[in-house]
């Protein structure tokens, strides 16, 4: 367990280096973007940004995001490769996460949405594949618990560059 535990802290590193990104307005025009950490702004007018990831047969993954203001709430859908909603995190807050765990192959897509408020918002995608395991109820673990590090270290980050300024 702590081999795992050391492996997903020092993919950390990887996840946490940003690309940017644009997003789509629809399924059909879904944003690809691939494991790691991506940033990318919601704007005021839009409510709506998705995107897209390829997953391989079954594939553990979660997808996290984390934003910038607390003028508003996001939610985060997950879907399927046929479009159909497989999870979804709309409870508010900063830290919104979906699972997918014995992923089907295929692109599967995922909505960052405005639930409330006006404004608008630099958000962090992080995503995070692991491995395949055999132990029932182990592979969700992972990877939430590797979704939550990465996004502990990125808020870590985040909250040391405002003392700084």
């Amino acid at each position: 367990m702590f081999l795992i535990g050391a492996a997903i802290f020092l993919m950390t590193f990887y996840f946490l280096t940003p690309t940017v990104s644009g997003y789509g307005s629809s399924f059909g025009s879904a944003t690809t973007i691939g494991t790691g950490t991506t940033y990318d702004t919601l704007l005021s007018a839009d409510t709506d940004a998705y995107y897209k990831i390829n997953i391989s047969e079954g594939q553990n993954f979660g997808v996290g995001i984390t934003y910038d203001t607390n003028s508003f709430d996001l939610g985060l859908y997950l879907y399927n490769p046929s479009q159909v909603e497989v999870d979804s995190d709309t409870t508010g807050g900063s830290v919104p996460v979906v699972v997918e765990v014995r992923a089907t192959a295929g692109d599967y897509y995922f909505r960052v949405t405005r639930i409330n408020g006006t404004g608008d918002a630099t958000i962090m995608i992080l995503v995070l594949i692991m491995p395949k395991n055999q132990i029932p109820g182990f592979d969700t673990m992972l990877v939430i618990y590797g979704l939550l590090v990465i996004l502990g270290i990125a808020l870590s980050l985040k909250y040391q560059k405002s003392l700084i300024q």
